[in-house]
């Protein structure tokens, strides 16, 4: 909408200020060239471009975005207002989501200051959300359904010692990613040829008592837990060595001793993964006080936080 007009958006097309743009089953990306700045708005969405002569607005009425902010200057940053939030950016990625009660902002990168109107600020960082709402608590809380995945392409080998003793281990990836809306902690089949994975992030036990762990992976593999929070205290557990998906019990070396976890806590894990040629998998499991072996819920996983450089 333009002036009171509406008008049909095409690619390419420059947006004005007090531009009001709808969107309807489908997505539409804004982006800003001179800074790589892009701002995806989701289906049934309203964005307002407000004046800028401070920095970037934006007012987020209805609907969800998802951006990548380039880095702004310190007294030029980027605002989202919502109905019950505003949202202050100077570089991240992130997402924020409104509804008719509450505002909703989710962090993958770098970090994001989210005001409720009524009342209050929280600083958000990585790999945490918050959420804007009556009657809720104002505060960051850990993703849950995430992890953080590394990964090394054109690595030749099928164990994860070729991982570990590659040159650019572990500080130069050729890619990362925090993986989201995870059901469970299990990679897709065969995701590629020669390369090396790390995943990282903490499990957060629902019940105090022993846990039990297992392992299964083709073609190499080592799950790493930590007695806390510290990656410096982790210590592998279990491997696996061409075992079939899902198949935890074809090496005893797949299955962990007992392990004590409190509830309320969070563990920190990892897990080492080469795949050479062909097929390729990876999952993990665990049996909580009094229950069941099964491939670890998202729900109880959180990811870990890269350092900005």
């Amino acid at each position: 909408e333009r002036a009171g007009k509406t008008v049909a958006a095409t690619g390419g097309m420059r947006l004005q200020f007090a531009d009001v743009l709808r969107t309807g089953t489908n997505s539409v990306t804004i982006t800003y060239a001179p800074e790589k700045t892009r701002v995806e708005l989701q289906a049934n969405t309203e964005l307002t471009l407000s004046d800028w002569s401070k920095g970037k607005r934006f007012d987020l009425r209805r609907g969800k975005l998802a951006a990548s902010i380039a880095r702004q200057r310190p007294l030029r940053p980027l605002l989202i207002r919502t109905p019950h939030a505003e949202a202050r950016v100077l570089g991240t990625r992130f997402t924020l989501a409104v509804t008719t009660n509450a505002t909703r902002l989710e962090v993958a990168d770098g970090k994001v200051r989210l005001k409720r109107l009524s009342d209050g600020e929280v600083r958000v960082g990585a790999g945490n959300y918050a959420v804007a709402a009556p009657g809720y608590e104002l505060a960051q809380q850990p993703l849950t359904g995430s992890i953080l995945r590394e990964y090394w392409t054109n690595l030749p080998g099928t164990r994860w010692f070729d991982l570990i003793t590659y040159t650019n281990y572990p500080d130069r990836p050729d890619g990362w990613s925090y993986l989201t809306n995870l059901s469970t902690l299990e990679m897709p089949l065969n995701w590629a040829d020669n390369y090396g994975a790390r995943l990282r992030g903490y499990v957060h036990p629902a019940k105090t008592g022993d846990y039990t762990f297992w392992i299964t992976a083709k073609d190499h593999a080592s799950l790493w837990l930590s007695p806390d929070e510290d990656p410096e205290n982790k210590v592998q557990m279990a491997n696996s060595e061409g075992a079939a998906p899902r198949d935890w019990q074809s090496d005893a070396a797949q299955q962990t001793t007992a392990v004590p976890l409190t509830a309320g806590k969070r563990y920190y894990f990892e897990v080492l993964h080469k795949a050479g040629v062909g097929d390729d998998h990876l999952a993990v499991a665990w049996q909580p006080p009094g229950g069941t072996p099964e491939v670890i819920p998202g729900e109880y996983l959180s990811p870990f936080k890269l350092k900005p450089k």
